[in-house]
C-alpha cells in the first residue's frame, strides 16, 4: 500500500515536470523568419576554377498594377 502511494507521487511529479518543460519550451521559443532569396552561382575567373552557390536576397517586388 505504501509503495503504491510513493509510486503515485513519483508519477505525479514526473507529469508536473513534463508539463512544465513543455510549456517552458513553447513560450520561450523564438520566432523564425524565412529570408526570400534566390540561389546564385559564383565562379572564379582564374585557375583553379572554383564555383559555389550563395543565397542572394531578392529585390523588393513592385506594387501590383491598379485596375
Amino acid at each position: 500500500m505504501n509503495f503504491m502511494r510513493k509510486l503515485r507521487v513519483l508519477v505525479a511529479i514526473f507529469v508536473f515536470v513534463a508539463i512544465f518543460a513543455g510549456a517552458f519550451t513553447i513560450f520561450t521559443a523564438q520566432k523564425s523568419e524565412a529570408m526570400i532569396c534566390t540561389w546564385v552561382m559564383y565562379c572564379t575567373y582564374q585557375p583553379p576554377i572554383v564555383c559555389w552557390e550563395q543565397c542572394a536576397e531578392l529585390p523588393p517586388m513592385p506594387p501590383p498594377p491598379l485596375p
